[in-house]
């Protein structure tokens, strides 16, 4: 027997085309809790019957030809609402739970199209019981320590929103803060807590010197979690699992970044955050979706860069998300009673959230074609790139354009090997190095605010250094001397350094003892304080400028 249609519904259920239970629960509607948006109740209006609908295009002798009029309106709702409950029958058990459920093109959305295509393809239904944890399960669990969190947590958490939220934001800050702020730790899913801290010890300065290991049982945590712990909300599943991919223990570890940047693409692609419309209602659980996926493009990105590796995403699946302007909402946030962000802030790191996408879709378009841009997708590009001083930027700021700044010199890096133009790919590399001064050049604990992300995006200068010790250059020994120095800093926090060192020396010990560089100096002929000191005099270009992007020969054949 069909359900009785709600006699109330409130406006977001109806805009999203969702059964609204407010009937039944009283304001605020199940939906509404759920995703945190204000329930307001909406004047229902009589919907004509089937046969009365097919019969309004008569009425009078006159049809209704405009595809915006009342008739097709109702039309589509009443549409999409039976492919909502034909997608609802494939749960044999459903309760008062919702859950989001994306439908794409084959499979059961050909069946969806025998009845009636739609291009919104995101469906809410009511879901099956949750499973709970066998005791076992639980008992490993706390005897692993899940359930005790650290002393240092606060802390932790506010590292997270200083130094890794601005420039990856992952999570719905608005939401995970009203939440913390009304129940504490107990309010947040332990999945994604875990998740989070294991990428912000690396910004706690009292976790030194064992930030290293704190950082290898946090995300044991976290996996442990993820694998054991039956979370079924697909979003945190997707945030959790970005999160973890940032740390890397060693390569003989089949669960590190490549692992769960994986598992994230897969299920967000599954949750259909791929493909959503412009004509979607801009919700603030919409903009979480967009800028998770817009994260997940950024890592598959830097990570087919970093490691030489084909792009996960394909092109088709992205292009309705590049096209937006992407939005990092930090105004009004709120941490133990403290603003976290100034106005300045808010206002500069929402334009270098901007910024990174832009500069990762250069890289992005660079990978894909294997070609350089072209004139006019370069000045699409450089819009924007220098508005803003950083001078005196405050230390939030700082960090995240320094990373930004790695990244662009990165891609100048990668346009210079396309262009075959030696030159531009030492100068880029120069900018880099002169990054990382910057990080040494500060107070003695500076370096523990490089991001996990900075030692992929030092191979290619290193890899330049390299290249230019073998062809006998003589600042070239004095530069990769400097980069073992930075990399020996950071190693105590980032495993990966050590392996990148251990493989750059090994590197520059190969080409002086073929003798490459006989006559001069080479590894050791400087000492280090001199070789920084040197630096200075070195010629590199201001790494804000992109205008080199598109100093290329559009006319040549195959573009």
């Amino acid at each position: 027997m069909p359900r009785k249609r709600a006699v109330k519904v409130c406006a977001f259920c109806h805009s999203h085309k969702i059964r609204c239970d407010v009937d039944s629960t009283g304001v605020p509607c199940s939906k509404c809790v759920e995703v945190r948006e204000e329930c307001i109740v909406r004047t229902r209006k009589a919907y004509p019957t089937r046969k009365k609908l097919q019969s309004l295009g008569h009425e009078n002798g006159t049809t209704h030809s405009n595809p915006g009029d009342k008739a097709d309106n109702i039309a589509t709702t009443l549409a999409h609402n039976d492919l909502t409950q034909v997608i609802a029958a494939a749960v044999p058990k459903p309760t008062s739970r919702l859950a989001h459920i994306f439908v794409g093109d084959g499979g059961f959305g050909a069946i969806l199209d025998a009845i009636d295509k739609t291009a919104d393809r995101h469906f809410h239904i009511f879901a099956g019981p949750e499973k709970a944890l066998a005791v076992e399960d639980l008992q490993y669990l706390n005897a692993k320590g899940c359930f005790t969190l650290p002393e240092e947590r606060k802390q932790l958490l506010q590292a997270y929103f200083h130094f890794v939220h601005p420039s990856f934001p992952v999570i719905d800050a608005h939401a995970f803060l009203a939440q913390y702020n009304a129940h504490g730790f107990e309010g947040i899913n332990l999945l994604l807590l875990w998740s989070i801290f294991s990428a912000s010890a690396s910004y706690v300065p009292s976790l030194s010197p064992r930030r290293k290991e704190c950082k290898e049982v946090y995300s044991a945590r976290a996996k442990l979690l993820f694998d054991i712990g039956q979370e079924n909300d697909k979003i945190v599943l997707v945030q959790s699992a970005l999160l973890m991919s940032y740390w890397y223990s060693n390569s003989a570890d089949v669960k590190q970044s490549w692992y769960w940047t994986g598992i994230a693409f897969s299920i967000s692609q599954s949750f259909g955050l791929h493909a959503l419309t412009k004509a979607r209602p801009r919700t603030q659980e919409e903009t979480l979706w967009r800028n998770i996926w817009l994260c997940c493009l950024l890592r598959d990105t830097w990570q087919a860069f970093g490691r030489g590796r084909p792009l996960r995403l394909s092109s088709t699946s992205i292009e309705i998300n590049t096209i937006e302007t992407p939005t990092c909402q930090l105004a009004d946030l709120m941490l133990h009673g403290d603003p976290l962000y100034s106005p300045r802030e808010v206002v500069e790191l929402g334009a270098l959230w901007q910024k990174t996408v832009s500069i990762s879709n250069v890289l992005r378009d660079m990978l894909m074609t294997k070609r350089p841009l072209t004139p006019a997708r370069a000045k699409e590009s450089e819009k924007n790139l220098r508005d803003v001083d950083y001078s005196d930027a405050t230390v939030i700021i700082q960090h995240v354009e320094r990373h930004l700044e790695l990244r662009r010199c990165a891609v100048r890096i990668a346009w210079a090997k396309l262009t075959q133009q030696t030159k531009e790919q030492e100068l880029a590399s120069n900018g880099i190095t002169a990054v990382l001064h910057a990080f040494i050049g500060g107070h003695r604990e500076s370096p523990i605010w490089a991001a996990p992300f900075i030692i992929p995006l030092l191979v290619p200068a290193i890899a330049t250094y390299l290249t230019a010790l073998k062809n006998k250059d003589e600042h070239a020994s004095a530069q990769l001397d400097f980069y073992e120095h930075f990399l020996t800093v950071i190693e105590d926090n980032y495993p990966a350094a050590s392996m990148l060192k251990g493989v750059m020396v090994a590197a520059e010990e190969t080409i002086l003892n073929k003798g490459v560089g006989e006559g001069w100096k080479g590894k050791g002929g400087m000492e280090l304080g001199n070789q920084f000191e040197d630096f200075g005099s070195m010629e590199h270009e201001d790494p804000f400028d992109l205008s080199w992007i598109g100093n290329w020969d559009c006319t040549a054949p195959g573009r």
